[in-house]
């Protein structure tokens, strides 16, 4: 399986940018959490749940940014205020796909709870060089590992929440998972990509092939995808 890769763009940093982001949504807590998904597509109750489940661990340090469209915002605000984290909660809105790339490199880790599949948007948060933490669904447990660049969790709020904390609470451990995020990116940049296929196309062109049946002759030729039949 060969990923579409991403541009040389995904992987630069427009700092300033970036530190306005930051600054105008966290204000004076000190970790900005981001989820690039439409929250009706990011089963966002499980999302508000996890945040609940953080806050009782990490207090009111946190910010949990979606960004998208506004559809789903106002239940997501209202399950946030019943919970009582509605200050933790942030919306960006639409925002253009070219600077998206600049609110993921304003974040500190990037979370997913979608069951639609959302490996595009892992691979991006990682070219930004930020670790994951998302639930184990197809598309991400391909690239999320344990341990390395973040961390798959079942659908247990507590788990994943578990699971925020210590990336937080261990300076140590979330630079390692930092360093892992930035080491897969390299691996679906544009040129990675490029060379993936180029060695699969010459893999392909150096196998003697196959045999095949031509029923009208009754017989089986051989063939090579190179040379001569």
């Amino acid at each position: 399986m060969i990923p579409a890769g991403l541009p040389e763009e995904a992987y630069l940093a427009d700092e300033k940018r970036s530190r306005r982001i930051r600054k105008a949504f966290v204000g004076e807590k000190k970790y900005l959490i981001c989820t690039a998904v439409h929250p009706e597509e990011q089963n966002s109750d499980f999302l508000i749940d996890a945040m609940a489940a953080l806050k009782n661990r990490l207090g009111n340090r946190f910010v949990l940014l979606f960004i998208g469209g506004d559809g789903g915002m106002e239940s997501c605000l209202n399950r946030a205020e019943t919970l009582s984290i509605k200050e933790n909660i942030a919306f960006a809105g639409e925002v253009p796909c070219e600077l998206v790339k600049d609110y993921l490199f304003a974040s500190d880790v990037f979370v997913s709870s979608s069951d639609l599949g959302s490996g595009s948007v892992i691979e991006e948060a990682m070219a930004a060089d930020i670790p994951v933490v998302a639930t184990d669904t197809w598309g991400v447990r391909e690239i999320v590992k344990n341990g390395f660049n973040g961390y798959l969790t079942p659908e247990d709020t507590d788990v994943f929440a578990e699971k925020l904390w210590r990336l937080f609470y261990d300076g140590g451990r979330y630079w390692r998972l930092k360093e892992g995020a930035s080491m897969t990116a390299e691996r679906y940049h544009l040129s990675a990509v490029a060379k993936m296929v180029e060695a699969e196309y010459s893999s392909l062109c150096r196998k003697s092939v196959s045999k095949y049946y031509i029923p009208e002759r009754g017989m089986v030729m051989k063939a090579s995808l190179g040379g001569k039949g």
